[in-house]
């Protein structure tokens, strides 16, 4: 109840204040099912639920639950799902989405990317995405959010500036060839980046017009993760670090 309230009340001003453009709602099922979007800034959330007007429920890191983390109420009152980084929570975490959530008839968000370290690059996935939708049984749908990289950065208290920002929402995706299927790595990561490579297509699409600035003239990069440092080849940055 608390959670619609702020969605009513603040969606408006998401719309006004960032000339917030929506395209593809007609793409959304009736619930329960997952979005899945690249993650360039803290905003992102914001643009989610206000692209698609209803209740989204997403990871938060647990940090964000605490001081000083000015939100940590409003986290906790809109009931996103903690999660501590590194401590082998995923299958505990994950089967209480599933079961308290997507069970329950509700919208669950992720970002495969896990981090806003890239910026306006795209990080290769995580594979909590392709879990999730493996146990639940739940179609995954692609979101792609042009515009929002600076809005709130990493430890920024205020918003940064006001940009436009797109949302594109892409068409359902399920995987029952897969089910059963949740432990074999191979087939997370496939499915991982089948659903990445979705939300890339969409985003390059917007980036030009809604990333690409004249201040900051920037190539499109794609981040790889592994081993933890960065190396520049043929004039493009490739980032590595762990999965």
């Amino acid at each position: 109840m608390v959670y619609t309230l702020i969605r009513l009340l603040g969606t408006p001003f998401v719309k006004t204040l960032f000339r917030l453009k929506v395209e593809g709602r007609e793409n959304l099922p009736k619930p329960p099912y997952i979005l899945a979007s690249n993650h360039n800034d803290g905003s992102d959330p914001l643009f989610i639920v206000a692209a698609v007007r209803k209740n989204v429920y997403f990871l938060a890191k647990k940090r964000l639950f605490h001081p000083p983390i000015k939100a940590r109420h409003i986290i906790k009152i809109t009931k996103h799902i903690p999660i501590e980084v590194g401590k082998g929570q995923s299958t505990q975490v994950l089967t209480r989405v599933k079961e308290e959530y997507l069970a329950k008839k509700k919208i669950f968000g992720i970002f495969p990317e896990g981090t806003t370290l890239g910026g306006k690059m795209i990080l290769e996935p995580k594979t909590g995405v392709a879990r999730i939708a493996l146990m639940s049984k739940c179609p995954v749908i692609p979101v792609a959010i042009n515009g929002s990289h600076g809005i709130l950065p990493i430890q920024s208290r205020i918003i940064r500036k006001l940009s436009k920002v797109k949302v594109t929402i892409g068409k359902p995706m399920t995987f029952e060839k897969y089910y059963k299927q949740e432990e074999n790595k191979p087939a997370l990561n496939e499915i991982a980046k089948e659903i990445m490579a979705e939300i890339k297509k969409m985003y390059d699409v917007n980036f030009e017009e809604y990333d690409n600035s004249k201040k900051e003239k920037r190539k499109f990069f794609v981040i790889e993760r592994e081993p933890e440092h960065s190396i520049e080849k043929n004039g493009d940055i490739i980032i590595r670090g762990r999965v």
